[in-house]
């Protein structure tokens, strides 16, 4: 698979999932494929920190974040979307890279490809700060940043979003 969204919006049907859809289209109409992960919709623990993935590289939880892990190796690169609260990514986003820990070894060795998408209802600076945090896992993960992050600031009409995303160049 060429590109794997993670969507990290706690609404299904909200902004990011628009920016989403329309970014599918664009990667799609690239003759490239893409699936999304919607956060959302997954039944999956939080992190329980005790580090017995470090060891196993495997997590201890068995539920449904052994799909996302599954998709995630599958994947050549990775779109982050999520909505902006109190200068971070939402708390399904933290969980999902929390999560992520038994596969730092495995993205280490196997490098992705990646950017982050940030909708915010604040100041370009509360978005700079989730987009932060998304990059100091991506480079934790020792991911290669593929865009420069693109932020929308609400309101945000289709046309904008369909502007931004267009003017990226799909690989």
């Amino acid at each position: 698979m060429d590109y794997l969204i993670i969507n990290g919006s706690h609404h299904l049907k909200g902004n990011s999932q628009k920016v989403s859809d329309i970014l599918k289209n664009h990667i799609k109409e690239n003759n490239k494929s893409c699936e999304e992960i919607k956060l959302a919709e997954k039944n999956y623990k939080y992190c329980l920190g005790c580090l017995e993935c470090e060891e196993t590289e495997e997590c201890t939880i068995k539920d449904s974040f052994e799909e996302v892990i599954k998709k995630i190796k599958e994947t050549k690169n990775i779109i982050f979307i999520t909505p902006c609260y109190f200068d971070m990514p939402t708390a399904r986003m933290k969980n999902f890279i929390d999560r992520c820990n038994p596969i730092c070894s495995f993205l280490e060795e196997n490098k992705k490809g990646y950017f982050n998408i940030i909708i915010g209802q604040a100041d370009e600076a509360s978005c700079l700060n989730a987009d932060k945090c998304l990059n100091d896992f991506a480079s934790i993960m020792n991911m290669n940043k593929i865009y420069e992050q693109i932020i929308f600031i609400l309101p945000v009409s289709k046309d904008e979003i369909e502007y931004k995303l267009r003017n990226i160049v799909i690989k």
